[in-house]
């Protein structure tokens, strides 16, 4: 992980827990809409959008840094990690509109995709 890409994710927490209830709510509509899909099974979990932020990052920081024992699990299975990231990733959008820099954007799909990729190969291990 570059520094770069760290120091964006990092700061977007920050801007996310300025705006409080906003992303909050922003999140919940998501992951409702997102869960009515007829495709998606229903989240049986009640998930906290600043713990799915602060874990995202600390596995990040951990898988990029080769750290894999110290990496906290996020969710037990792809499906709902994929949702999760996928509500977050909007909520975003929706709460910092115009002021959501690109590579913010990029920033956490990059740490995602890590970390759905080690997901998927300790699976298969």
């Amino acid at each position: 992980m570059s520094t770069e890409q760290y120091q964006l994710v990092e700061s977007s927490i920050g801007q996310m827990e300025r705006c409080g209830s906003r992303f909050t709510e922003n999140f919940a509509r998501e992951m409702d809409q997102m869960s009515a899909s007829p495709s998606v099974v229903p989240s049986l979990l009640q998930i906290d959008p600043f713990e799915f932020l602060h874990l995202a990052r600390d596995r990040y920081r951990a898988l990029a840094a080769c750290d894999i024992g110290s990496a906290p699990s996020l969710l037990p299975d792809a499906e709902q990690f994929n949702l999760t990231a996928n509500a977050m990733l909007s909520a975003m959008a929706k709460t910092l509109g115009p002021d959501l820099n690109p590579g913010t954007r990029e920033a956490w799909i990059s740490a995602l995709r890590l970390i759905a990729g080690r997901a998927s190969a300790a699976a298969l291990a």
